[in-house]
């Protein structure tokens, strides 16, 4: 695993580019794009709040002024672009439809009503692919405070490195992605990336192997990375893994039903407790 040291308080200007290896001039690069942190429209701080920590106003957005010069924001941007337009055409963020893409008539309901799935074509897969790809490599190399625990091995990070600059995701079972859609808007909300480990099947059919998956949010879509070792030992299940079948079937909870909804009640009843609301 990387151990990230955190930024100084006085950033530095010029240094080496974490993309592009090359000397330059330092630019303010976003961690996540500005165009899916919508809490703030007009450049207002808001509250930022984790759980045992007291509230504090920042910027609504997160970007990082030590990691990237012109040259490798110029590719990141790039990136962003082809991935914000694909998550919009295929309405896979509430922005893409005033706030609200996912009306529940295009969902097939399944489990009893709690589960929604629908199908998405395999011709936005890859610059989808190399977007989030490129989020987890983002968070990873950053030394932000906020992506302190975003710990990701060196191993992997030269590897998303490589295929950033080469602009390919390469192979879908590579790192497999699944995505995940509230499909009723809630409150606008950012959320840091998270590092788990989580269950999978194991391709012997029996039991599970648990693997290291990036989680990551923005605007109404969870799509989560698998990103350890691990991976060759799970089962194959390419109608679920983006990029890795014809048609990749996204799977939606109502916002209520959500996991971000219960993690946000859980942050605000732990700020309200020890008076902070």
């Amino acid at each position: 695993m990387s151990s990230k040291r955190l930024s100084k308080a006085v950033p530095c200007k010029e240094g080496i580019c974490a993309l592009t290896g090359l000397r330059g001039t330092y630019v303010a690069s976003h961690i996540y794009p500005r165009a899916l942190t919508r809490i703030s429209r007009t450049g207002e701080k808001v509250i930022e709040v984790s759980l045992g920590e007291r509230g504090v106003k920042k910027p609504a957005t997160w970007y990082d002024d030590q990691l990237v010069i012109r040259t490798g924001e110029d590719i990141l941007e790039g990136i962003d672009t082809r991935g914000i337009q694909q998550l919009r055409e295929h309405s896979l963020i509430w922005s893409s439809s005033e706030r609200a893409p996912a009306s529940t008539s295009r969902w097939e309901v399944v489990d009893g009503g709690d589960l929604y799935v629908r199908a998405l074509s395999a011709g936005s897969a890859e610059a989808l692919r190399l977007f989030f790809l490129s989020v987890v490599w983002r968070a990873g190399v950053s030394r932000r405070p906020e992506f302190s625990d975003f710990q990701v091995s060196e191993s992997v990070l030269a590897d998303l490195r490589t295929r950033i600059l080469a602009g390919s995701p390469g192979p879908p079972m590579d790192y497999p992605i699944f995505l995940h859609q509230l499909v009723t808007p809630g409150p606008p909300q950012n959320r840091t990336p998270l590092i788990e480990e989580l269950p999978y099947p194991s391709a012997s059919g029996e039991g599970h192997v648990v693997i290291q998956t990036a989680r990551l949010y923005f605007d109404g879509l969870v799509a989560k990375v698998l990103i350890g070792e691990e991976v060759k030992g799970m089962a194959r299940v390419p109608e679920v893994v983006l990029g890795a079948d014809q048609l990749c079937l996204v799977s939606g909870r109502t916002y209520e039903k959500s996991r971000t909804h219960a993690d946000l009640l859980t942050v605000r009843r732990d700020s309200f407790s020890r008076g902070f609301g």
